[in-house]
């Protein structure tokens, strides 16, 4: 594709980003979290399914994150140092078994949202979740709105959408 044709992609993403960041200063969001599950909305298929997939994946994943301090911390005492790795063990056991499950099936999802949950400060509680589940949902809601962008950008520029190709 040429240079010319594809430059409004990367700006369009650039406006986004800043005025989601911009956004997110004002309402006092953490602003990383947010292209994490942008991110993971293009790796995982650019659909409307794959969007409603991300988003049970990643808000389980966050819940997972919680209960996971949860279970650590309640059980270290027996268990010593042995209980977090048990823990994550039996949490990446479920996780890749729910690949199995349609509508559950996307086990990257559940790692990216214990991994905000982490990111977030990983206190077990609803301050925490909520500060974690807000922009990550925003994430995936920007992935959605990218996706759409550039589709109508190339579309009326009469090129194709390689990533819809790619990922089709």
């Amino acid at each position: 594709m040429q240079v010319s044709k594809f430059f409004p992609i990367p700006l369009l993403v650039a406006v986004i980003a800043f005025v989601y960041m911009w956004a997110a200063a004002q309402f006092n969001l953490i602003g990383w979290i947010a292209f994490i599950t942008w991110g993971g909305y293009f790796l995982s298929g650019v659909s409307s399914k794959s969007a409603v997939r991300e988003a049970i994946s990643v808000s389980l994943g966050i819940i997972l994150g919680a209960v996971i301090v949860l279970l650590a911390t309640a059980l270290s005492s027996s268990l010593g140092t042995l209980a977090v790795p048990i823990i994550v063990a039996v949490a990446a056991f479920v996780i890749v078994f729910l690949e199995l499950v349609p509508w559950f099936d996307m086990a990257p999802g559940y790692f990216l949202g214990a991994a905000v949950f982490f990111g977030a400060g990983a206190k077990p509680d609803m301050a925490t979740i909520t500060a974690a589940w807000i922009p990550a949902v925003v994430g995936i809601v920007l992935g959605v709105l990218t996706g759409y962008l550039r589709g109508l950008i190339l579309s009326a520029q009469g090129a194709q959408d390689t990533l819809k190709k790619a990922t089709a």
